[in-house]
C-alpha cells in the first residue's frame, strides 16, 4: 500500500510535526510504504519528496505574497491566520508521477495546492485536519457560525468592512468539492463536532484519531532533578505556559494567564511561571511573580522539552479554541497534568481531577479554582495525578491504536 503525504513543511509547525510523526510510524509498518510531498524540506529523506528549484520556489514566494496582500482588502477583526489557496501550483503532475495507492492531505495552505486541484486529485484522498481551514472561508479558526449556515452577506459580521474574502473561498470549496469524496480525521472530538456540523463536510466520513507521540522519547523526570538541570530552584511552585507563537498568538489565552496567575499569587507565596516559545516582554511584564522564558524549542529537542514539562507542577493551556493541543498531551506524557477549558481538543486528553482539571468554557474564575485545587493537594495525592497523567494518555493514544486506525481507513479505500 503506497501512501503520499501532502503538507506545506515536513518539519516546522505543529501539522508538520504531527504528519512526520504519523510518517514515522508508518514506517515501522512493513504493510505501508509511506512518503512525503512537502513543498519546504528540512530533513535529507529519501522518502521525502520536494519542490526545491529556483523558479518554483519564487513562483510560491510570490503567490503566497499576493494572497497575504489580498487577506489584507477584507480588513477583518479577527487576527488569526487566513489562507486562500486560489492559484494552482502545478502539484498534481507531482502526485501522478509518484501513482500512490492513497493521497493523505495535512496542512496544504501556503498555496501548496489549490482548492481545484484538490477537488481534481485522481485518487482515493484522506485528509486530516489541523484547524478549521478546511471547512471555514478563510480563516483557520473562527467563533463566527458562517461555517455552519453557508456563508452570506447576510451573516458577515458587522466588524468586517472590506471584501468577503471568506465568503469567496468558502464558495470556491463548494464548487470543486461537490462531488469529491473524502475520508476525514479530526484531531479531536470538539473539531470532530465543528466538522460534522459544518455545511461543507456534514454529508463527510469523519474520524477521530489523535496525532501520535513516541512516549519512549517524552518521559516524565522526578522534579528535583530535572529542575535542578535547569537551573532553577526548589522553593516555587512551577505554573508552565507553553506554545509555538508564544504569548502573542490571542488564541492561546495568554492574557487569561496573566490575570489568574496574579489573582493567585495574592493568596500562595512562592509562585514562578515557566513559559516557551516567544514570549513578548511587554506581556512578561504584566505579571506579578518572577518567570523564567526558555524562547523557542526545536520540535525535535525532546530531551528540553521533557526536562521543562517535568520540572512544572502544572501547565495551565487556557487557549479559547484548540483542535488538539500537542503540548498538553507531551505535558501528561511528562506526569504533569494540565488546566484547560472544556469545548477544545484539550478535553480529551483529561479525566477531571484525575489527571487534571477541566475548566467551565471562558471561566477565568474556574482557572483559579483548578490551580487551588491541585496545589492545595496533598504531595502523594499530587503524586498519584502525576501518574496517571502518563498512563491515561499512553493508554488513549497508544501508537499501535492510531496505526490501527488509520489503517482501516487506507484498507477501506482500496
Amino acid at each position: 500500500m503506497k501512501v503520499l503525504h501532502l503538507n506545506y513543511y515536513d518539519l516546522v509547525g505543529g501539522a508538520a510535526v504531527a504528519m512526520y510523526r504519523l510518517h514515522t510510524l508508518f514506517k515501522k509498518n512493513n504493510n505501508i510504504n509511506s512518503k512525503l510531498l512537502v513543498f519546504e524540506k528540512k530533513i535529507n529523506e529519501s522518502d521525502t519528496i520536494s519542490e526545491d528549484y529556483f523558479l518554483k520556489n519564487h513562483s510560491n514566494f510570490f503567490k503566497r505574497k499576493i494572497s497575504f496582500n489580498l487577506t489584507k482588502l477584507q480588513r477583518i477583526y479577527s487576527k488569526q491566520t487566513h489562507s486562500l489557496n486560489i492559484f494552482n501550483s502545478g502539484i498534481l503532475k507531482k502526485i501522478n508521477k509518484i501513482n500512490p495507492d492513497i493521497v493523505h492531505l495535512h496542512w496544504i495552505n501556503n498555496e501548496f495546492i489549490s482548492i481545484k486541484e484538490i477537488g481534481k486529485i485522481g485518487y482515493p484522498v484522506v485528509w486530516t485536519f489541523y484547524d478549521m481551514w478546511p471547512f471555514c472561508g478563510c480563516e483557520h479558526y473562527t467563533l463566527d457560525n458562517r461555517y455552519l449556515e453557508g456563508y452570506s452577506t447576510n451573516n458577515n459580521p458587522k466588524e468586517n468592512n472590506g471584501l468577503d474574502l471568506n465568503k469567496y473561498v468558502w464558495n470556491l470549496k463548494k464548487k470543486y468539492w461537490r462531488h469529491k469524496k473524502f475520508e476525514i480525521v479530526c484531531l479531536s472530538n470538539w473539531l470532530a463536532e465543528q466538522a460534522k456540523n459544518s455545511n461543507l463536510f456534514k454529508n463527510s466520513n469523519i474520524h477521530t484519531i489523535a496525532p501520535p507521540i513516541d512516549f519512549e522519547k517524552w518521559i516524565g523526570l522526578p522534579k528535583n532533578l530535572a529542575r535542578n538541570r535547569l537551573n532553577l530552584s526548589e522553593d516555587y511552585f512551577y505554573i508552565l505556559f507553553g506554545a509555538a507563537n508564544g504569548t502573542g498568538d490571542s488564541r492561546k489565552g495568554f492574557e487569561l494567564v496573566i490575570d489568574v496567575v496574579n489573582k493567585f499569587s495574592k493568596n500562595c507565596k512562592n509562585i514562578h511561571l515557566l513559559t516557551f516559545g516567544n514570549a513578548r516582554n511587554d506581556d512578561i511584564k504584566k505579571l506579578n511573580v518572577p518567570s523564567t522564558n526558555f524562547g523557542e524549542i526545536k520540535y525535535d529537542d525532546h530531551d528540553k522539552l521533557s526536562l521543562i514539562y517535568s520540572a512544572s507542577d502544572i501547565s495551565l493551556l487556557p487557549s479559547k479554541i484548540e483542535a488538539f493541543g500537542q503540548v498538553g498531551l507531551e505535558s501528561l506524557a511528562c506526569k504533569t497534568p494540565i488546566i484547560c477549558f472544556e469545548k477544545t481538543g484539550f478535553q480529551d486528553m483529561i479525566e477531571h481531577k484525575k489527571n487534571g482539571y477541566i475548566c467551565r468554557y471562558m471561566d477565568q474564575s474556574d482557572l483559579l479554582q483548578g490551580l487551588l485545587w491541585y496545589f492545595n493537594l496533598q504531595s502523594y495525592e499530587k503524586n498519584k495525578i502525576n501518574e496517571e497523567a502518563r498512563n491515561f494518555v499512553e493508554n488513549k493514544f497508544s501508537e499501535k491504536r492510531i496505526i490501527s486506525e488509520y489503517s482501516n481507513i487506507y484498507k477501506k479505500l482500496l
